[in-house]
């Protein structure tokens, strides 16, 4: 052990990070858990930053070689070369020829969509990140003198919530080992001193049913499906059918709460997968993100990956709906979150259950927003 390591009352840095270890308490948490140990029993030291989403400088497979393109022209010559569909001659004819165009096109597409999944990737990744700079920044302006109510703070841009109406709950997050509530103001995002969790049924617990509900809905109420038969505009959505319930006491407006205004979708699939990737990142942010993941999938202990979480771990699917879905082979949430809605509903109503294309849909999403709480931590 080196001598000039921090130590007090004959217990060392060391001895309290594998103190911590052994209770099942790592990275990060342990970290923040050191440095207050250190600060209360030693001396002040500078506080540092670490992102708890790592952001790697390249990823393999978002980086493709140079094209090779198959197709290459020879030029015919008038009066000498014969223009065929077959090959002769050892010359491609125009079928071999437009063949070779298409390999290139589809080689070209396939390239593309690697690059627009990168980015999207990348997008959800920096949303993250910048999600945790913004908890510091709130973090720093409540150590700073006369600071003990914290003020507003200015975004730019503001990302997760476009609201009209104020104080809205976005969530609970951890400052110097306090949980504290994050209230969204016009004049900003304001920290308060929180007693307890909050039910599952209410603040955090409450903004995961969202998704699925929303998909439910638009899935199966006729005002929606004549007001938008095809593409989607959220503001014309709000402004239409924002006070229609998607569940009682939940309405339109507050699941798409946290949608940007202008946003508009092609579909209603879309609109739901955007939903459940902003939902996702906004609870993940909370502090109560193992309660809800917990809840969701009827677990203890949510140390588990979606493609292990059998279906008798959801809370929301019925026994009759276990039963037909295990028989049609989707056996775990990953099968679920990965499986197309209409082959759901076709499952389920092979297995005799009674069901509509809002209710398979909502199964899939709601095994979508564990699958990417579990990606998101």
């Amino acid at each position: 052990m080196a001598s000039n390591e921090i130590r007090y009352n004959d217990m060392s840095v060391t001895d309290v990070l594998t103190t911590l270890d052994k209770q099942g308490i790592k990275g990060t948490d342990a970290n923040t858990i050191v440095a207050g140990w250190i600060l209360e029993n030693v001396y002040k030291t500078k506080q540092v930053f670490n992102y708890k989403e790592t952001f790697v400088s390249s990823i393999p497979g978002c980086m493709p070689g140079p094209f090779v393109r198959k197709f290459v022209h020879q030029n015919w010559v008038d009066g000498e070369d014969l223009v065929q569909a077959g090959d002769a001659n050892g010359k491609d004819g125009f079928n071999s020829r437009f063949h070779k165009i298409e390999q290139d096109l589809d080689e070209l597409g396939n390239e593309i969509h690697t690059l627009a999944q990168c980015v999207a990737d990348m997008r959800a990744m920096l949303a993250s990140m910048l999600g945790e700079i913004r908890t510091e920044i709130n973090n720093i302006y409540s150590q700073l003198p006369g600071t003990d109510v914290v003020g507003p703070i200015r975004q730019y841009p503001h990302y997760a919530y476009e609201l009209d109406t104020t104080p809205q709950y976005l969530g609970t997050s951890k400052i110097l080992g306090k949980n504290m509530t994050m209230w969204q103001t016009k004049e900003g995002i304001m920290t308060l001193p929180t007693v307890g969790d909050p039910p599952l049924n209410t603040g955090p617990g409450r903004t995961a049913t969202y998704p699925g509900l929303l998909v439910q809905y638009m899935k199966d109420n006729p005002a929606y499906k004549q007001t938008f038969p095809a593409a989607v505009d959220v503001d014309t959505m709000r402004q239409k059918l924002g006070t229609n319930e998607i569940a009682p006491g939940i309405t339109v407006n507050d699941a798409l709460a946290i949608m940007p205004a202008g946003t508009k979708f092609a579909t209603a699939d879309a609109l739901a997968a955007d939903v459940t990737d902003r939902t996702s990142l906004a609870l993940s942010f909370t502090g109560h993100t193992d309660a809800i993941k917990a809840n969701l999938a009827g677990l203890t202990s949510i140390d588990k990956s979606t493609a292990s979480i059998g279906l008798e771990s959801l809370t929301n699917i019925s026994s009759d709906q276990r039963t037909a879905l295990t028989a049609g082979g989707i056996k775990t949430a990953a099968d679920l979150a990965a499986a197309d809605p209409i082959k759901i509903g076709a499952i389920l109503k092979t297995g005799g259950v009674t069901t509509t294309d809002g209710t398979a849909a909502s199964l899939v999403t709601n095994a979508k927003l564990l699958d990417r709480l579990n990606i998101r931590g």
